[in-house]
């Protein structure tokens, strides 16, 4: 903290501007998305006006704020190495970069068979017993 005399001579203290940041929170770096849709968080100082993300170098996209953070949903991707990078625009008009975060994707191949799980043969007995009731749930 910075000291300085006040106008009635007393030591009055001031606290320093805080310094803008941008950070990817997720995904982490060298995270493996297993999912074909994922939200990305990032971090960003109080200043932001505007944060937006750039996968793999594509345009820059905007994200939503909510609960603190700011978010960018994300689908359509193929199964490959990635990295983003976020930006803000900060309330004063200045631009801050974070670092680049890399990441890959690993989706299950389109001809892969799926073990079913145990809800899905909860769910097939529960319409077997519904249906034999004369109840259809679709």
């Amino acid at each position: 903290m910075r000291k300085h005399k006040g106008a009635a001579g007393f030591i009055a203290a001031e606290k320093p501007a805080e310094q803008s940041y941008v950070v990817v929170d997720f995904p982490q770096e060298g995270e493996a998305i297993l999912s074909p849709e994922y939200t990305l968080r990032v971090g960003a100082s109080a200043d932001a006006e505007k944060v937006e993300v750039s996968i793999d170098g594509a345009d820059w996209k905007a994200c939503r704020n909510a609960v603190g953070f700011w978010w960018f949903d994300w689908a359509g991707y193929a199964s490959k190495a990635h990295k983003v990078s976020a930006r803000i625009t900060t309330k004063d008009g200045r631009t801050v970069f974070s670092d680049p975060r890399k990441f890959s994707v690993k989706l299950p191949s389109a001809g892969s068979a799926k073990k079913p799980t145990k809800i899905s043969k909860v769910r097939k007995k529960l319409s077997k017993m519904l249906g034999d009731a004369g109840i259809n749930i679709a």
